[in-house]
């Protein structure tokens, strides 16, 4: 980004109206947070091409990144509001959770739903604001509206694992995040998730290889290595299961759950009467 930011500096001051460049301009200097250039770049290309929502999505994330949070939002619902599919800016509006931000996303998915009622992207947003909200059941009831609507999307069967997860309601948390992969979700936490509840549910090679799956995707994530560390500890692998807490430690220096694993783990070697299967 570094290299192109100067040849389109050039070319927008060659070519003055050219809509595009200062889009793209306002793009890379917004990715390298220089947001008080990224601004006035991308409200000049709007000023150009008002109905340009990809602009308009950028510019909603540059103003968040000033904490301008108003002027944030307005921008993200007028591209919402002419398209609530577009998946960006219901991303970008999630990101601005300042003071009551969830509440906020929450109430505007009620309003918005009144004139978009069959929209999935804003049944999502709704049941994730539930969540941030602390609303498990509210959360669950969207999700659930989703899955029965639109049984292909993964992305509803992906929030409803994912909360089923949180929940500790591991048997509901795989068959859920199994359909997700199924349509196509393959997000890191998705697949970690995944081997975490298929652990609890006793497949533990079947974990061990969706833990390793996210690995591979995301080698920093750390949630992976320790349930990794888990599945291969009740697997009897307290070798691998010590390298690879150790490994995420590397990541994570004061992770307490990784900490406590190793001491497990390292218990489990100094008494091997403890069993594998115990934790």
């Amino acid at each position: 980004y570094e290299d192109a930011g100067p040849e389109l500096q050039q070319q927008v001051e060659q070519q003055p109206a050219n809509t595009q460049a200062w889009s793209r301009l306002g793009a890379i200097l917004a990715r390298l947070e220089r947001f008080d250039v990224a601004i006035p770049a991308l409200e000049t290309s709007l000023r150009l091409n008002p109905s340009h929502n990809q602009t308009r999505t950028t510019l909603g994330y540059a103003y968040n990144g000033i904490k301008a949070f108003d002027r944030a939002t307005e921008q993200l619902h007028r591209v919402i509001e002419s398209n609530p599919d577009e998946a960006q800016a219901w991303a970008a509006l999630a990101g601005i959770t300042e003071g009551d931000g969830w509440q906020a996303l929450a109430d505007y998915c009620d309003q918005l739903v009144e004139r978009f009622p069959d929209n999935r992207h804003i049944t999502l947003n709704h049941g994730y604001a539930l969540e941030m909200l602390n609303n498990p059941g509210g959360a669950s009831t969207k999700y659930e509206k989703l899955t029965l609507a639109f049984p292909e999307w993964g992305e509803g069967w992906n929030r409803l694992g994912l909360l089923h997860t949180r929940q500790q309601q591991a048997q509901e948390a795989s068959s859920c995040l199994k359909k997700a992969i199924d349509c196509g979700v393959a997000s890191p936490l998705t697949l970690c998730m995944y081997g975490a509840a298929l652990r609890v549910c006793g497949s533990l090679k079947e974990a061990e290889h969706y833990c390793r799956l996210a690995m591979e995707k995301a080698p920093d994530m750390v949630l992976a290595y320790i349930h990794l560390g888990l599945t291969q500890t009740e697997m009897g692998e307290l070798d691998l299961a010590l390298e690879t807490y150790q490994k995420g430690l590397e990541l994570d220096p004061t992770n307490a759950t990784l900490v406590s694993g190793i001491s497990d783990v390292q218990a489990r070697q100094a008494n091997p009467e403890k069993g594998a299967g115990n934790t």
